[in-house]
């Protein structure tokens, strides 16, 4: 199919030519670069992502390997209530495994020519990963693939009986229309939704699901001024406890992610309230930990037996139990961020990483040190009294000693590798920082409009030969964390 765009009497030529340029260029120019890094002893780490996009040369040639009516994304969380929905195809491991996982193999394969160590982005999609429906638009109604889903015998058996219609369709009652949509409840009710009893409500089939709803008010100029409606009306959408599992005509059913935070959830009668609570812990903690560890089992190892790169596995967020320990395995170095402790409390202690682990005070994910700082003053002021004074007042905007104070605590972890984004690097120096804050995180995750556009705000020649860049390399020194170390 490739060569029959490649004439140049193709109406494509342009275009396909222009790509296959790029990438002869960037192979060409990166073989250069190890090659230079490596004889100056020099690691180079590269960046695995987890997915591909939906319209990228990899779904066309070889669509087979992808489900292309899921979409990917994380389940809610802290820093993203509503989850995110990061809009690519989710994997076809079942046709992928066919050929033992060719497509990973050579991946792999090729990134070794470039780089020494490896970080798999998101390494529990290889466990499970968060799949939305194509219908749905944000993370609160997917579902773990793959899963086990409850059989109607085993909700009996938890004490969910008979019509399960309360619990799957979403629950609308009028009492709670008004204080989510203040003055335009009235319009809201006549217009889209359908009293079925005295008080209770349901969506119209016109806007019954959340792309139903995202689409009508992007196209339909009825709507134009009534756009601030569309987040709420996909809030009701979710207003469900249980989600059945497709294809399984009604007899087998998930209990939705994050389900107490619902007011379906807060209108159940306490002994539900239990059982929902019994049920979703099952589900969550218990019930899929074998089962995802036995899914990485399968397919982790072909892709790690491809490469002698040193892997690293981004594994935050809602971690599978099983997870640490197929890590330890395989030789797979964690990712530690002190803001997303994998254990109690609310901040990680950079003493306590294991050695088998990759640390960093921040990621291209979230905001650097300053933007992290300055988002909450009263988090930044526990922080500050947990880890640099216990009785001081924290400033409000980050100065340059309390960055460098996180680096050092960093660098002086037990963990193999400490790796710095450059803008908390230059946030140790009032003269080199960016003026705003804000402006130094490179990706929000939570939105999948937001595209990578960062550009650093200096020229990398304006660190060199600087006293600045001394500073850094004393540091390095102090801790035992530069090549000279290394070599004493």
């Amino acid at each position: 199919m490739v060569e029959a765009y490649c004439p140049k009497k193709s109406a494509a030529f342009d275009d396909i030519q222009f790509y296959y340029f790029l990438q002869f260029h960037a192979h060409r120019q990166l073989s250069r670069s190890t090659e230079y890094a490596r004889q100056k002893g020099v690691v180079l780490k590269g960046d695995l992502p987890i997915g591909i996009a939906r319209h990228s040369c990899d779904a066309w040639v070889a669509p087979r390997l992808y489900n292309m009516n899921g979409q990917a994304g994380a389940p809610p969380d802290f820093y993203s209530q509503n989850g995110q929905n990061w809009g690519f195809p989710t994997y076809n491991w079942e046709e992928m495994a066919k050929d033992n996982f060719g497509w990973w193999r050579r991946r792999m394969a090729q990134l070794a020519q470039y780089f020494d160590a490896l970080r798999i982005d998101h390494l529990l999609g290889f466990f499970r990963i968060w799949e939305i429906p194509s219908n749905q638009v944000v993370g609160t109604l997917g579902l773990f693939n793959p899963r086990l889903p409850y059989s109607l015998e085993e909700l009996a058996a938890f004490g969910l009986k008979g019509n399960l219609d309360r619990y799957t369709q979403p629950y609308i009652r009028n009492h709670f229309l008004t204080p989510i949509f203040g003055t335009d409840t009235a319009f809201v009710k006549a217009t889209f939704l359908k009293e079925q009893s005295p008080g209770f409500f349901a969506l119209r089939p016109f806007v019954d699901d959340q792309l139903k709803i995202k689409e009508l008010f992007e196209n339909d100029k009825r709507f134009s001024q009534k756009k601030h409606l569309a987040e709420n009306l996909m809030k009701l959408v979710a207003e469900v406890l249980l989600i059945e599992e497709p294809g399984s005509n009604g007899t087998a059913f998930n209990p939705r992610i994050t389900l107490t935070t619902t007011r379906s959830f807060n209108h159940l009668s306490p002994r539900e309230q239990k059982i929902f609570q019994r049920l979703y812990e099952d589900y969550h903690y218990r019930r899929h930990n074998e089962f995802w560890r036995q899914q990485a089992l399968w397919k982790l190892p072909p892709l790690l037996r491809a490469t002698n790169m040193l892997i690293c596995g981004e594994d935050l967020g809602m971690i599978p139990a099983t997870v640490p320990k197929v890590m330890r395995q395989y030789n797979i170095l964690s990712l530690e961020i002190q803001r997303m402790p994998k254990g109690e409390g609310e901040f990680a202690d950079p003493r306590q990483y294991p050695y088998p682990s990759v640390c960093s005070p921040s990621c291209h994910d979230m905001p650097t040190i300053r933007g992290w700082w300055e988002e909450d003053y009263r988090r930044a002021q526990r922080f500050y009294n947990h880890f640099i004074n216990p009785d001081g007042r924290a400033p409000k905007e980050c100065p340059p000693n309390i960055v460098e104070t996180i680096i050092r605590q960093h660098l002086q972890s037990p963990s193999m590798l400490a790796i710095f984004p450059i803008q908390d690097l230059t946030g140790m120096d009032a003269s080199r920082r960016h003026p705003v804050a804000a402006a130094e995180q490179i990706n929000d995750p939570a939105n999948p409009h937001h595209y990578w556009r960062y550009r650093f705000h200096l020229p990398l020649e304006k660190l060199l030969h600087s006293i600045f860049n001394e500073k850094w390399k004393n540091m390095l020194e102090k801790y035992g964390r530069s090549g000279n170390s290394y070599n004493k």
